[in-house]
């Protein structure tokens, strides 16, 4: 995968670290003189107060102004979030601030929103006028201005609401903002916990949606399209980004660029091009960070690990429930396995763990010999709160009663975070630079079909004869901005990404990264990144790829 991580010459710093402010959530638009303007959250630690910030930057990004302080408020806060901004045709710029409600416990949520206005560019604004009570709109999305004058703004459903709902809403003003009618739910499914939209208007007409999906348990990012401006939706899909927070819009090239905080294995920003009606669906990510890369040879996918810090771990598509039916069929061989070299994990049944002379599923303390130094296909079964590992027609290992883990409680709801299927090594599902394994095996095929209660049969057939890796796509088609894989204290991680193209092709980014200050305080800095569309490749030969 392309990275401009370290790329010094496409890298710039937008606001840089302070001892006394913390900055992220940077939002970024580009005016028609091709003046850049930059909203940010900033936390004064000397005052104790919380700012919402604007800049600007006359030459493409390489300085910038003095910040113009469009608001403060006591108190500091945990996420330092921009404002959304959009130009409407009229000229004037809007920006959408959410409001913080009293939650559970003393913390702060957030919910209703409310919209400033400027009418010379960003300089001066009005102030705010209440738009919505309920829901709220990320930073990384706009308001739509439709052909006849009528705009859109899609949001996160009410955080304060009971019951809490993991919902995207629209709402719709008549009257060029003066007034806004709703909220509507417009995408909601029974086993996904959807969130965050960015909603852009395609050159076509069309209006295109795309959404996190917030179950932390490897469910992709969805997106679904409108041709009556938003009046009507079609049926979400998934996307092959794995992406909190997406950044939306249309190129020159009529290709579309989504950028986002990476959640597909471990933390970072990434961005990904692809054709408004490419329908890529799921892709298998990976957690890669080992000294020899994975490679394909022999017809096989060989993993070598050497210690400390190292994982490879391609995960797959998760199941509804635990009322899901997962069939998987591996074939694997395992030379060494001093520590987690080789294993499986099955959502919500654990690790299957594979060693030269033995499999063994380490959560229930219990094995079976075999000899792993040559190829076995092994078929497992989760089925009726049961998991079957057989080889070659012969039950190795059978559970009669899997353990459940109690589910992670949340305002929102219960998550699961072991309902995750990956293969690899037996490593944490999000990259963690303490992680450890040992030893070399080789991958030849990994198949799988889950049955769920609601949906139709989701298959997998990766074989390394294909000469594909299982994370080929992400391989060819994502480009990473910033790395924050493990981070010091698993603390450090990429925060909110917005971009904007100049009219020459020219592609800006604005990256917000986080870290703890030399007061443990959680503080933050903005950092730029310039890309061209051709670092993007945008080819046909992994279209095989499961």
């Amino acid at each position: 995968m392309k990275s401009f991580h370290h790329s010094q010459d496409r890298r710039t710093v937008i606001v840089p670290k302070h001892e006394r402010y913390g900055s992220f959530g940077s939002a970024l638009l580009l005016c028609p003189d091709d003046t850049l303007l930059c909203s940010y959250g900033r936390n004064d630690f000397e005052r104790c107060v919380h700012q919402k910030v604007i800049i600007a930057s006359t030459d493409r990004g390489r300085s910038w102004s003095a910040p113009n302080v469009v608001a403060e408020t006591p108190g500091l806060v945990k996420t330092m979030r921009g404002e959304s901004l959009t130009r409407l045709s009229d000229g004037r710029i809007a920006m959408v601030s959410n409001l913080p409600v009293a939650g559970p416990a003393g913390k702060t949520l957030y919910d209703g929103f409310e919209i400033r206005w400027s009418h010379d560019g960003g300089a001066n604004w009005t102030e705010p006028a209440r738009a919505a009570d309920q829901g709220t709109m990320p930073c990384s999305n706009r308001i739509v201005e439709n052909a006849d004058g009528s705009l859109l703004i899609t949001c996160r459903a009410s955080a304060v609401a009971k019951p809490v709902r993991k919902v995207v809403m629209q709402y719709r003003s008549r009257d060029r903002g003066a007034t806004w009618e709703g909220p509507r739910v417009i995408a909601e499914a029974p086993n996904l916990l959807l969130t965050e939209p960015s909603t852009v208007r395609l050159r076509d007409g069309r209006l295109m949606c795309v959404m996190r999906e917030t179950s932390y348990v490897g469910f992709p990012s969805y997106r679904m399209i409108s041709t009556d401006d938003g009046a009507t939706w079609s049926a979400i899909e998934p996307m092959p980004i794995f992406g909190h927070e997406i950044f939306l819009d249309q190129l020159k090239s009529g290709r579309l660029l989504a950028a986002y905080r990476h959640v597909g294995g471990y933390a970072a920003t990434w961005a990904w091009v692809g054709d408004p009606d490419e329908r890529a669906g799921f892709r298998v990510p990976g957690t890669i960070r080992t000294r020899t890369a994975p490679a394909l040879a022999d017809d096989c996918l060989r993993i070598r690990t050497t210690g400390h810090g190292e994982t490879a771990l391609y995960h797959l598509q998760s199941p509804e429930s635990a009322q899901s039916t997962i069939r998987l069929e591996a074939e694997v061989r395992c030379s060494a396995n001093r520590i987690n070299a080789c294993a499986l994990h099955v959502a919500q049944a654990g690790w299957i763990t594979f060693h030269p002379d033995r499999i063994a599923l380490p959560d229930y303390r219990i094995s079976a010999p075999i000899d792993l130094n040559i190829f076995r296909r092994f078929e497992i079964l989760r089925r009726d709160g049961q998991l079957e590992v057989g080889c070659d027609g012969k039950v190795l290992l059978h559970l009669p009663a899997l353990q459940r883990r109690a589910a992670q409680k949340t305002f929102y709801g219960d998550l699961h975070p072991d309902n995750v299927t990956t293969f690899g090594t037996r490593s944490p599902f999000f990259g963690d630079l303490e992680a450890e394994a040992e030893g070399e095996a080789a991958w030849r095929s990994v198949r799988m079909v889950i049955t769920d209660p609601s949906r139709a049969d989701v298959e997998y057939d990766w074989s390394a004869r294909s000469g594909l890796l299982p994370n080929q796509y992400e391989e060819d088609r994502m480009i990473e901005i910033e790395n924050n894989y493990g981070g010091p204290g698993g603390f450090y991680f990429a925060g909110q990404v917005a971009w904007a193209q100049f009219p020459d092709g020219e592609i800006f980014a604005a990256t917000g990264r986080q870290y703890l200050d030399a007061q443990a305080r959680r503080s933050s800095w903005i950092r730029g990144c310039r890309l061209r569309e051709e670092d993007f490749r945008m080819t046909e030969d992994v279209s095989s790829e499961p």
